[in-house]
C-alpha cells in the first residue's frame, strides 16, 4: 500500500484480499513491513472486547509480527493493522474523498455526519471515487484508498443505492432499518440505543458493485469543495 508491504497468512487473508484488492500483489522478495499470521499460542494481551479470541499487536521497535488466534474476528485485525501503516511523507485522516477535473475533494467529520452519503451522491453524478471513511494524504495530494464502502440504514433512502446493495432483499432490510430507527427515537433508555447501534445492519460493498461505471481517481491535488465544484450536473 504505497510501498508499505504487508504479508497476510491464515484465515484473515480472504478479508484482506477483499478490503485491499486495489493493492493486491504477489509476495515479493523484499522483506514485508508487517507480517500478519495466525498462531495456536494463547495471547495474554490485546484481548478483543466481547470476543474469546485475541490478537497481539507488535509494539516493540524490532518486531513486525501481528499475531492472531485462528477464530479471531477479522474486522478488528484489519482496523488495527491500518494503525501500523507508516510512511515518511503520508498519513491517514478520517475523511472521505472524490475527484473531478484533476482535483480531489475531501470531506471530514465525525461518524454519522454524512461523509459516505456525500461521496455516494457525487459518484452517482459523475465524480470518481477515492476513499470512504479513511483517506491517505501527503505532499498536498490525496491518494486513492478504495476499500469496500460501508452502507448504513440511512444510506438506503436513496433507491438506486438501496437496489444496488440489497437487490431482492431491499424491502425486508428497509423495514428492519425503519423499525430500528423508530425504536431508537422512542427508546426511554440510552443503553437500548447503544445496543441498537451495535446491531444495526451494515452492508459492505465494493464501490464498483454499487456504481459499475464509476472509476477510481488518481493521486490528485486536493482542495476545499465549493458549490460550483460539486455541481451535480453531469
Amino acid at each position: 500500500i504505497y510501498n508499505f508491504k504487508i504479508a497476510v497468512f491464515g484465515p484473515v487473508r480472504s478479508s484482506f484480499e477483499k478490503e485491499f484488492s486495489f493493492f493486491k500483489t504477489k509476495l515479493s522478495k523484499e522483506s514485508p513491513d508487517l507480517i500478519i499470521k495466525p498462531t495456536e499460542r494463547i495471547l495474554p494481551i490485546n484481548v478483543l472486547r466481547g470476543a474469546k479470541e485475541s490478537i497481539r499487536i507488535p509494539f516493540e521497535e524490532n518486531n513486525n509480527e501481528f499475531l492472531y488466534t485462528f477464530n479471531a474476528p477479522h474486522e478488528p485485525i484489519i482496523n488495527y493493522s491500518e494503525s501500523l501503516m507508516m510512511w515518511q511523507d503520508k498519513t491517514f485522516i478520517h475523511a472521505s474523498a472524490v475527484s473531478k477535473n484533476n482535483k480531489s475533494y475531501i470531506f471530514t467529520g465525525e461518524s454519522g455526519i454524512g461523509k459516505t452519503s456525500t461521496v455516494l451522491n457525487l459518484i452517482k453524478n459523475g465524480f470518481d471515487y477515492i476513499s470512504d471513511d479513511w483517506l491517505i494524504i501527503g505532499n498536498n495530494k490525496a491518494y486513492p484508498f478504495p476499500k469496500t464502502i460501508h452502507i448504513f440504514c440511512y444510506n438506503l433512502a436513496d433507491k438506486e443505492i438501496a437496489n444496488a446493495v440489497l437487490g431482492r432483499k431491499v424491502f425486508f432490510y428497509k423495514f428492519i432499518c425503519s423499525l430500528l430507527t423508530l425504536v431508537y427515537k422512542i427508546s426511554p433508555h440510552r443503553f437500548l440505543n447503544i445496543l441498537i447501534d451495535k446491531y444495526r445492519p451494515r452492508f459492505d460493498r465494493p464501490f464498483i458493485d454499487i456504481f459499475p461505471e464509476a472509476e477510481i481517481g488518481n493521486c490528485l491535488l486536493y482542495t476545499s469543495p465549493s458549490p460550483r465544484d460539486l455541481s451535480t450536473s453531469r
